[in-house]
């Protein structure tokens, strides 16, 4: 068919028009880009301008634990703790406790006369802590925020009338805590865990298994899942930016039983020892450092010059190499206990208590380490269980 001059003229300006509207379209898309791009960045900008806090737990006046917020400034040549605010008042006080990676809100499981438990949340802008769910009926504790914020894993025990909720059979439960809404992770009723913990990427939850003992791994999508066995009753710790978990399992040495580390890849079944060491050892609460090239755990040496009735901090490389210790506290006459470490969003510091274990004045108390130079600063006591608040 021959095209007449008007046929031409219509089909260049519909052409023009189609050509403008893909360049609105292609602009509009890379403005909504750049947009994303520009509001991420700011989230982080935003982050990284926040004063660091640190939270902790610390028995009241009327000998129930709450918890309290401590800034630090960390800009200066000496890190400094500012003055701590207490941030809970919950009449029996508080079980556990954990931290969002998100935003700075803590989560809290707060105990009632019953035995029960509710879950609470507490935002550090705000004045009050705020119930998240009501367990009328069962023990809700071990509150674990997915990385994007929009899940909580936890672990539910049913009251019962002939035994405490905090014996109860554990299973897990996730809540939206956008409305309010809980459901159980498993469909199987029966299926036992406890102790929750997201994968970087918030596909996968691990947990303690109590039978068999181990700790599971389940995908929430597909319902995939895996299984470790593991007799030391601790949970694994996910490696960030790999679907890679750290951990401790109870073993037989020689003469005496140890507790070393493996590091279990779910995308290839590897299975690396990382507790290699010229003596045995009990390795436990591996914590992964931010950028996931070192892990931080509690080591007590049962035989060797550095045996002891302590555990203290140690780091090692993702692979178990370069292991060494942090804290040597193990002189006989005032051997030091460290608790689990938990790192500072960029990695440099370590936060953890100190509990001596002989002397008058055995005080629980929180410090601060800069992994850098390994210095040591008292921030705070009495208090006990500290976690950097993003």
């Amino acid at each position: 068919m021959r095209l007449t001059t008007l046929d031409k003229t219509v089909a260049s300006t519909i052409a023009v028009c189609i050509g403008l509207l893909l360049l609105f379209v292609g602009r509009s898309a890379q403005s909504a880009r750049m947009a994303a791009v520009s509001d991420v960045a700011a989230v982080r900008e935003e982050a990284a301008l926040r004063q660091p806090r640190v939270v902790y737990s610390a028995i009241d006046a009327d000998g129930f634990e709450q918890l309290f917020l401590l800034p630090l400034d960390l800009a200066g040549d000496e890190p400094f703790a500012g003055e701590a605010r207490q941030i809970t008042n919950m009449p029996l006080g508080i079980w556990d406790f954990t931290v969002s990676p998100v935003e700075p809100t803590i989560y809290f499981s707060a105990l009632k006369e019953d035995g029960t438990s509710d879950l609470w949340r507490y935002g550090v802008d705000t004045e009050a802590p705020t119930l998240v769910l009501s367990c009328a009926d069962a023990a809700c504790t071990d509150p674990a925020v997915s990385p994007d914020g929009s899940l909580i894993a936890f672990t539910r025990r049913t009251a019962h009338p002939f035994s405490s909720p905090m014996t109860s059979p554990p299973r897990l439960q996730l809540l939206t805590p956008a409305d309010g809404a809980a459901y159980p992770l498993f469909a199987d009723s029966q299926k036992l865990g406890l102790e929750p913990s997201w994968s970087g990427d918030g596909q996968w939850l691990s947990s303690v298994s109590p039978d068999p003992p181990g700790v599971g791994a389940y995908q929430l999508e597909t319902g995939e899942e895996a299984f470790f066995p593991s007799r030391s009753g601790e949970g694994g710790a996910w490696r960030p930016g790999a679907l890679q978990l750290a951990i401790s399992d109870i073993d037989q040495g020689d003469d005496t039983f140890v507790t070393q580390i493996e590091r279990f890849d779910l995308g290839d079944d590897e299975q690396v020892a990382l507790s290699e060491h010229d003596f045995p050892v009990e390795d436990t609460g591996p914590v992964w450092s931010p950028d996931g090239a070192w892990l931080a755990l509690r080591r007590k040496e049962l035989a060797g010059p550095g045996q002891s009735l302590s555990k203290q901090i140690w780091r090692m490389r993702a692979d178990g190499s370069d292991a060494a210790p942090l804290t040597q506290d193990i002189d006989p006459d005032a051997e030091i206990d460290y608790g689990l470490p938990s790192w500072s969003p960029d990695g440099r510091y370590l936060v953890y208590h100190r509990f001596p274990l002989r002397g008058p004045d055995i005080t629980i108390s929180v410090w601060l380490m800069d992994v850098e130079t390994g210095e040591q600063r008292l921030l705070v006591e009495p208090g006990q269980r500290p976690l950097w608040v993003q």
